[in-house]
């Protein structure tokens, strides 16, 4: 049901795959398609037939797997994990989405009693996504589509913030006036008033804003 919302909610011109996982994992196509009619019958047949058929859950190999693929040119990478189970590496998962969240965001589902919370949660911190639950017997639809919406936001790159011996500030970078709905990001100081200050301090985001990659 939650792959199924997935589906019919990608953005137009976004491109996509499926990797199903358990104690092995596949690909859904070979390489991401761009999301079409086409394509979007084509998974919708295939995740008619998913079952629960791969054994256990193993997330470590399908997440190095992705992260070791090239990025699409001019294209962020958002990676959206659905799962109901528990892993015995969650920390290896979890340093794993940390040393590639410079290209990546991971945002991830738990689904079930049964889903590793740690897991869940971990994987979204590092991967600078959110984490989101779902209970059996709640509508699902609703969970989705704000974990969906959080991926579609436009991240913020390359930010500088100078503090003067007047505290004023400056921006660096490209600026795009547009309205963002987001989660606050707090930025703070901590200084001896009696010391002069003039350095500066940099926020770099994960991944760049363009048109999205969604796996």
């Amino acid at each position: 049901e939650a792959l199924q919302v997935f589906l019919h909610s990608l953005p137009v011109n976004s491109f996509f795959n499926i990797i199903l996982f358990g104690s092995t994992f596949k690909l859904l196509f070979p390489k991401s398609r761009q999301y079409d009619d086409d394509s979007l019958r084509d998974a919708k047949d295939s995740a008619a037939g998913i079952s629960a058929n791969l054994g256990g859950t193993e997330i470590f190999q399908p997440l190095q797997h992705i992260f070791q693929m090239p990025l699409l040119a001019g294209l962020a990478r958002q990676v959206f994990v659905l799962t109901d189970g528990q892993v015995s590496n969650s920390m290896a998962c979890i340093d794993l989405v940390r040393k590639n969240s410079s290209t990546n965001r991971v945002f991830t589902l738990g689904i079930g009693s049964s889903a590793d919370r740690h897991l869940v949660k971990g994987m979204a911190r590092a991967g600078m996504g959110t984490a989101a639950f779902t209970t059996q017997g709640e509508p699902i639809t609703a969970k989705v589509i704000n974990q969906l919406k959080n991926g579609l936001q436009p991240c913020i790159s390359d930010v500088t913030v100078k503090w003067g011996n007047a505290n004023d500030f400056e921006g660096s970078g490209e600026v795009v006036k547009e309205i963002v709905e987001t989660k606050k990001t707090l930025v703070w100081l901590w200084k001896n008033n009696k010391d002069k200050l003039n350095k500066s301090y940099s926020i770099q985001s994960q991944v760049p804003s363009k048109v999205l990659a969604i796996y």
